[in-house]
C-alpha cells in the first residue's frame, strides 16, 4: 500500500459544491480529484433558479447556460389572490442543471482538476494521516475527503453523519407545451402555496420548455403526484414530458455534524438547504467557499482537524438557515394570513429581490422587520389556537 497520499484532497460529487470547491484549489495549485457517479453532462432534477447572488459568488461567466432572466414572480394561495410582482432587473436566472453543472466540471479541469465520471464512491476510510477512497474502478488515497454528494450522500453515511437529517420529498416535470403558455410564462416564476403542508407548487421557465414541480413535507408520492396533476390542470398547462422524476431535498436549520477528521461535507450532503424555499445552490457554494479557505490553511500548515470549517458554517450559513427556518414554520402554520400579508405589502418583495441581488442578507431584511415579523408570529398563534 501506498503510505504517501497522492491527492491533497478528494472531492465526491461534481454538483455546484464540489466543482467550486474543487476549482477554488485547483486554482491555488493544490492536487485534487474530483469523482462523480455519472457521466457528464448529466440529467440532474432541480427547479433550476440560480439567484444573482449565488451567481456572484460563483465569479463566473454563466451566460453561456441561461434559460430565462426572471423579472417578475406571481405568488397564489392554492389558485387563489394571484399577486404578480415585477422587479426593474433580473434577480434569477433558470437554468437547466446538466448544462449548468456542467460549466462548472469544465471550470475545475481548466484549474488543473482531476475529473473521473462514472466512477461510484464505495467506501471511505479516515486514518491519522490520509484518506483511502475505494471505488468501482481503484482505491484513491489523499489527505482530505469532501462529501459534495447530495442529499444521499455515501460520504455521509460512510463517516456515519447526518444521520438525524430531515428532507423533503419533490416531484419536478419537464414539461414541453405550447408557444402561447411558454410566452405566457416568459421572464416570470410562479408559486402557489397551500396545496401542500409545508411547501408549493412551481412553474419555472426554461425558454423551450417550462420547469413545474411541487415540494412539500410528505413522504407519500403517490399524495404529491395528485396535487401536482391538479395544479397543471388549474394552470391550464399541457403538452408531453422530457421527464417526470421525485427526489428528495435537505431541510436545512439543524445544527449537525458535517466533519470528522479529514473528512467534511458540504451543500445538500450538509443539510445546506433553505428551508423555506428548497433553494440550495447559493448555500452549496457558499459552503464550498468557506471549506476552500479551510482546507487552504489546513493544507499549508499540515493541520488534519477540520473542525474550523463546522464553526465557521455554524456563524455564517446556519445563523440564516436557522432564521429562515423559524419564518418558515411561521409562514406555513398560517399561509394565507400570511400571503395577504404579502399582497398588502408590496416593499417585501422589494426586499426579497434586494437579498437576491446581494445588496443585503436575510438577516438584514429581518433586523428591519422583526416588530412586525413578532407581530405575525403573535396572530398566527391566536388563529392556530382558534383552528384546534
Amino acid at each position: 500500500m501506498n503510505t504517501k497520499p497522492l491527492f491533497d484532497v478528494i472531492v465526491v460529487g461534481a454538483g455546484p459544491a464540489g466543482s467550486t470547491l474543487s476549482a477554488q484549489l485547483g486554482k491555488k495549485g493544490f492536487k485534487v480529484l474530483l469523482l462523480d457517479k455519472a457521466e457528464f453532462p448529466r440529467y440532474k432534477v432541480c427547479g433550476g433558479g440560480i439567484t444573482l447572488r449565488a451567481a456572484s459568488m460563483l465569479r463566473l461567466d454563466v451566460k453561456s447556460v441561461i434559460r430565462d432572466k426572471i423579472t417578475q414572480i406571481e405568488f397564489k394561495h392554492d389558485g387563489k389572490d394571484s399577486h404578480c410582482h415585477k422587479s426593474d432587473f433580473p434577480f434569477i436566472y433558470t437554468v437547466m442543471r446538466d448544462e449548468f453543472d456542467n460549466l462548472l466540471v469544465n471550470e475545475a479541469i481548466k484549474a488543473g482538476v482531476q475529473f473521473l465520471p462514472s466512477t461510484l464512491v464505495r467506501k471511505v476510510e479516515l486514518f491519522n494521516e490520509k484518506v483511502c477512497v475505494s471505488t468501482n474502478k481503484e482505491s484513491y488515497y489523499g489527505k482530505f475527503v469532501v462529501g459534495s454528494d447530495g442529499v444521499n450522500s455515501v460520504v455521509a453515511k460512510q463517516l456515519n453523519l447526518m444521520n438525524e437529517r430531515e428532507a423533503f420529498l419533490a416531484l419536478e416535470y419537464e414539461l414541453l407545451t405550447k408557444p402561447e403558455a411558454l410566452q405566457k410564462h416568459k421572464g416570470k416564476i410562479s408559486i402557489d402555496y397551500g396545496i401542500v403542508p409545508d411547501g408549493y407548487s412551481w412553474i419555472f421557465p426554461k425558454n423551450e420548455h417550462l420547469s413545474v414541480g411541487i415540494i412539500g413535507n410528505s413522504k407519500d408520492g403517490k399524495l404529491l403526484q395528485r396535487k401536482l396533476s391538479e395544479y397543471m390542470e388549474r394552470e391550464q398547462l399541457s403538452g408531453s414530458f422530457l421527464s417526470q422524476k421525485g427526489f428528495f431535498v435537505s431541510k436545512g436549520g439543524n445544527s449537525l455534524q458535517i466533519t470528522k477528521g479529514r473528512g467534511a461535507l458540504v451543500g445538500d450532503a450538509a443539510g445546506l438547504v433553505d428551508p423555506l424555499a428548497g433553494e440550495g445552490i447559493y448555500y452549496a457554494i457558499w459552503s464550498a467557499k468557506i471549506l476552500g479557505e479551510v482546507l487552504q490553511i489546513n493544507l499549508k500548515h499540515n493541520e488534519k482537524n477540520l473542525l474550523f470549517y463546522q464553526e465557521r458554517v455554524e456563524q455564517e450559513i446556519n445563523v440564516e438557515l436557522k432564521l429562515l427556518q423559524r419564518i418558515s414554520k411561521l409562514f406555513y402554520s398560517n399561509s394565507y394570513f400570511l400571503h395577504r400579508q404579502f399582497v398588502k405589502r408590496p416593499v417585501f418583495f422589494k426586499q426579497f429581490v434586494r437579498v437576491t441581488a446581494n445588496e443585503i442578507s436575510y438577516l438584514d431584511y429581518y433586523k428591519k422587520y422583526r416588530k412586525r415579523i413578532w407581530y405575525w408570529e403573535t396572530i398566527s398563534r391566536f388563529i392556530s389556537r382558534l383552528n384546534r
